[in-house]
Formats: structure tokens, C-alpha cells, sequence
């Protein structure tokens, strides 16, 4: 009676949140696919990393979709997005933030100081390499994540302009 009935309610509870999960990552995966311009093989490119690198570097792959979806609703080129979110994922681990949070911070570094990028492969180099700076000068300032973020968006740019690498202005 009271065990069955506390079961069913569980099972209810536990179908009732794999579908709105399910429904936030398709709402993600089409959000992404109409802001970007993406093919079907792109599509389910995006997915595959979100449900292959999430479980692989501890992160949910709704958060990896989270990700991808918000660099490319601030312009990151769709070439550009998923060595982007491979390598955030070792951001918000390091810098115990969420992957949303961490794509707006090292977007904002990398667009702020205009960084040069053709290709994927430079896309991936150039956002380790802000990483390790960005990590490097939260932990020896005591930053946070936000600091970060707030570094980047009111003073790279004019540091960058002025001459400074991002070591310097980070550092």
C-alpha cells in the first residue's frame, strides 16, 4: 500500500525531470542550431561533446549545452565553439564556477584583447593559453571568477590597446 504508493510517486518524480531535462537540452541544441546557422551534423556534433565531455571532465552535459549555447549567443564563431567549451570545462573546474559563467568570462578576455584566431586548432591554443593566465592570476591575487570577468570587461581592452599583453594586465 504506503510503499507502493511512495515508489510510484518517486518514479513519477524521477520521469518527471529526465523530460524537462531532456526538453532543456533540445531547446539548447535548437537555440544554438537557429543563432548559428548550424547543419544537422553540427547539431549532433554539439550534442555528442556535451554527452561525451560532460560525464568525462565531472560536468552535467546540460551545462556543456549551457555553455555552447552562450558563446554562440556572443558571437563566437560556430567553428570555434566546441574546442572553446573542451577547454572551459578545465576553467570552471579550477575556478569552481559554472560553465555558463566561465564562457562569458573567457570570451570577454579573448574578444576584449583581440585575439587572433583562424582556425579550431588556434581557437583551442589561444584559450588555453588565456586560462592559464586568468587562473594563474585569480589564484596568486585571490581572485574569483567574477573579478576575472570584471578585470577583463572594463580594463583589457584598454590595456591591450595600450600595449600590455594579457600576462601583463592579468598578472
Amino acid at each position: 500500500g504506503a510503499i507502493g504508493l511512495a515508489a510510484g510517486h518517486k518514479a513519477a518524480e524521477a520521469k518527471r525531470k529526465v523530460v524537462q531535462t531532456f526538453r532543456e537540452a533540445d531547446d539548447s541544441s535548437r537555440y544554438q542550431a537557429a543563432m548559428s546557422d548550424l547543419t544537422a551534423g553540427e547539431m549532433r556534433s554539439r550534442m555528442d561533446q556535451a554527452v561525451t565531455l560532460g560525464p568525462e571532465k565531472g560536468v552535467k552535459p546540460l551545462d556543456i549545452l549551457h555553455a555552447q549555447q552562450t558563446l554562440a549567443g556572443r558571437g563566437v564563431k560556430k567553428e570555434f565553439v566546441e574546442p572553446f567549451t573542451e577547454q572551459l570545462t578545465d576553467y570552471a573546474r579550477a575556478m569552481n564556477t559554472g560553465m555558463k559563467e566561465a564562457a562569458t568570462t573567457l570570451e570577454t578576455i579573448l574578444f576584449s584583447t583581440s585575439q587572433h584566431m583562424e582556425t579550431a586548432g588556434e581557437a583551442r591554443k589561444a584559450m588555453q593559453r588565456q586560462i592559464d593566465i586568468a587562473v594563474k592570476a585569480a589564484k596568486v591575487g585571490g581572485l574569483d571568477d567574477i573579478d576575472i570577468q570584471m578585470g577583463a570587461k572594463f580594463g583589457a581592452a584598454t590595456g591591450h590597446t595600450g600595449g600590455f599583453r594579457n600576462e601583463t594586465i592579468f598578472g
